[in-house]
Order: structure tokens, then C-alpha cells, then sequence
């Protein structure tokens, strides 16, 4: 996988030299078939030349060649273009090097050009080489070049320090790449998982409704062929294919300024992945409804684009709300006595206050003193005494004769 990052990399890079050589192929151009510049036809005929053989070097390699041979063709490629700027810094110096024109492309439009290609050794060599040709351009007069000299070594040290954190950066980017592959393909890979144990059948879905991979599951389901590139509308019942495109709908949203596209834009970053479910009838192949409960994980793949993961369950119903709040109050009911019982003793313990807000303060009276109450109870002097009187009333029967 880090090969072929690496070998898109590469591409990249190629065809960003080819369309940046663009503007410095026209101004020589323009150079060669100017009035004023007759006496530069020749070195600037000759600089087009060069220019257009690199360019076309390049333009076969983007299209003859891939993978490992790209890579390898990439470094002479390098090498031919750091080659023919050299050349073309010579040729100007020898017959027009007190043109201040062509002197300033030369020392620092094309070493800009060059940092295009600073991924590899070729490029330290060019600019090595680059600085040494500046200073035999002014080795007759140091004095009047010495600014020149200065900026074009001042330049080539921040191009090579450009050239590192390049080198750099092509290295994370690729790093970052890879890491967004293997987690797209996880999520995806999760996705299917969850999906296969609860759902009867599963398919994967471009943005357009479109079957990306071919789906066994969903021709089990409804007997019908459900190969890569059918539109699962097709499979959905005539009377409910609205309806489902309009959930659809609900997923997209269509900004119509510049902000709205900005907050969409960092929405979406914050969250990835949405998950949504509808019910469905789909239509099998005797054109009978199969009423299906359908779950969507909509998502990016690796290269960006949306894709519908769908699971399709004929058992799973949606819980009514009457039955959710059932359920809840059972629930806490058993919370309730599981925190009433206690388990050391089997008891039930009170788990509420026993007296009400207004008779709090009884939970709170001092405990008073009871021992009197093991001594002999004293009886006041008119109270009854049930034995005593009991006794005269048998006294009294037997004195009367009873």
C-alpha cells in the first residue's frame, strides 16, 4: 500500500512540472518571436527546444509507464530536466550573459522551477552546480555581481531547506493516506460485521442508489439478482419508492452560500458517520411486498466519496412507546426491591424517610430515661385494688349467708 502511495506521489509530482512549465516554455516563446529580440532567437529557439523535450519526456512517462517502472523513470526524469537547465544556464552565459532579462530567469526562476523535483539527491546537485555557474557568470567582475552572487546563495540554501521539509511532508502525507485507508476499510469492515448478525441480508451503495459490490445476501432475501451496478430502487416496491427517496434526501443537505457550505463542511468532519434506519417493502421476484426494516450507515470511502452501507432485517420491529415505558417502570421496579432487600438479614429495609417533612423534628427527641419503670409500680391512694375488693365481696356473701 505505501508503494503505490508512493508511486501516486510520484505521479503527482510529474504532472505538477508539467503544467508549471507552461508559463517559462511561453515567455521563451514569445522571446524567440519577438522583433526586439532578434538578436536572442537563437538561445531562446534552443531553450524552447529543451524545455519541450522534457515536458514530452515527462508526458510519455505519465503515460507509458506504472508502479515500480514509474519510480524508476521518475529519477532520470529528474535528472534529464536538472540536466537541461544547467545546459540552458550555460548557453546564456556564453552569448547573452549581460541580459537582465534572461540573467534573472536564470538565477532564480529556474532553481524555483527545479524545487518542483527536490524529493531526491539530483536536486543538491543541481543547485550545487547552479551556484558555481553564478559565480563564473560574474568572475570578470565580482564587485557588480557580488548582490547577485549573495541572493542566489541566500536562495539555494532556503530551497534545500524547502527541499527537506518537502521530503518531509511527502512522508506524512503518504503515512496520513495510508492510516485513512486502513480506518475507512475498518469502518466499512465493522460496518458489515454488525450488520451480518442481526440483519438478513446487507449491500453496499454509491451515492446514486447504485450496488457497489454484488449482494448474495439481498438475492437470498427476494430472489432476484442484486449484482454490482443495479439501482436498488429497482428492488424497492413502486408504492414506497418515494417515500424512501425522500429519507434519502434527509441525509443531504444542499448549501446555497459559501458559508453554509463551510459549516456543512466542518459538520460533516465532526461526525463521519450517520446512522439511520426507515421500513421498507421490497418487491420480490413474483412481485409480492417483503416488509423489511432497513438500517443506513452512510460514511466516506478512501476516496472520499459517499457510500451507503444498508442491512435489511424482516424480524426486527421498531419498540412502541407504550411498551418502552412498560418495560422502564418493570425496571424500576426491580431497582426498587433489589435496593429494599436486605441480603445479610432477608429483610426488607425501608429505603424512604418514615416521617414526613412537618414531623422530621420526632426522629430527633432526645432519649429519656426508662429504668424506674423495672421497680414495683406504685398505685395512688384512690386508685381500686381489683384482689382487695374481690375479697370483701366474698366476705360479704358468706356474712349473709349466701
Amino acid at each position: 500500500r505505501q508503494h503505490s502511495e508512493e508511486t501516486r506521489a510520484e505521479r503527482d509530482e510529474i504532472k505538477a512540472y508539467v503544467f508549471g512549465v507552461i508559463p517559462v516554455l511561453a515567455t521563451f516563446s514569445v522571446l524567440a518571436v519577438l522583433p526586439q529580440c532578434a538578436h536572442l532567437r537563437t538561445c531562446s529557439l534552443i531553450t524552447v527546444a529543451t524545455i519541450f523535450a522534457n515536458t514530452s519526456l515527462s508526458c510519455w512517462i505519465l503515460r507509458c509507464t506504472e508502479g515500480a517502472a514509474l519510480k524508476r523513470c521518475a529519477v532520470w526524469n529528474d535528472i534529464a530536466h536538472h540536466i537541461g537547465r544547467t545546459l540552458c544556464h550555460l548557453l546564456w552565459i556564453n552569448f547573452h550573459s549581460e541580459d537582465t532579462f534572461t540573467r534573472v530567469m536564470m538565477l532564480f526562476v529556474a532553481p524555483l522551477d527545479a524545487a518542483r523535483m527536490s524529493g531526491r539527491v539530483s536536486f543538491k546537485l543541481y543547485i550545487s552546480s547552479h551556484v558555481l555557474l553564478t559565480v563564473y557568470r560574474f568572475s570578470n567582475d565580482l564587485l557588480g555581481g557580488a548582490p547577485y552572487i549573495v541572493a542566489v546563495f541566500a536562495s539555494s540554501q532556503m530551497l534545500l531547506e524547502i527541499s527537506a521539509l518537502k521530503q518531509q511532508s511527502d512522508q506524512k502525507s503518504i503515512e496520513l493516506k495510508i492510516a485513512n485507508e486502513s480506518l475507512c476499510t475498518l469502518a466499512l469492515s465493522v460496518m458489515k460485521d454488525v450488520f451480518a448478525c442481526f440483519c438478513d441480508a446487507s449491500a453496499v451503495l454509491s451515492s446514486d442508489l447504485k450496488l457497489l459490490e454484488t449482494s448474495p445476501t439481498l438475492s437470498t432475501l427476494i430472489g432476484r439478482q442484486a449484482t454490482a451496478g443495479k439501482s436498488f430502487e429497482d428492488f424497492i416496491h413502486v408504492s414506497e419508492r418515494a417515500d424512501y427517496l425522500e429519507f434519502i434526501g434527509s441525509f443531504l443537505h444542499t448549501p446555497s452560500t459559501a458559508e453554509s457550505e463551510e459549516k456543512l463542511a466542518r459538520a460533516h468532519n465532526a461526525m463521519d458517520m450517520k446512522l439511520r434506519s426507515t421500513q421498507v417493502r421490497l418487491e420480490d421476484s413474483f412481485a409480492i411486498p417483503v416488509d423489511v426494516h432497513v438500517f443506513h450507515a452512510e460514511f466516506q470511502d478512501v476516496k472520499g466519496q459517499l457510500v451507503y452501507l444498508i442491512g435489511m432485517s424482516e424480524a426486527w420491529k421498531p419498540k412502541s412507546a407504550g411498551s418502552s415505558k412498560r418495560s422502564n417502570s418493570s425496571r424500576s421496579s426491580k431497582q426498587d426491591l433489589s435496593q429494599r432487600v436486605n441480603f445479610d438479614t432477608g429483610r426488607l429495609e425501608p429505603q424512604t424517610p418514615l416521617y414526613s417533612k412537618e414531623n422530621r423534628h420526632l426522629m430527633s427527641l432526645p432519649l429519656e430515661d426508662h429504668s424506674e419503670w423495672s421497680k414495683p409500680r406504685q398505685r395512688r391512694s384512690d386508685s381500686p385494688k381489683p384482689a382487695l375488693e374481690q375479697g370483701k365481696a366474698w366476705q360479704r356473701l358468706r356474712d349473709s349467708g349466701m
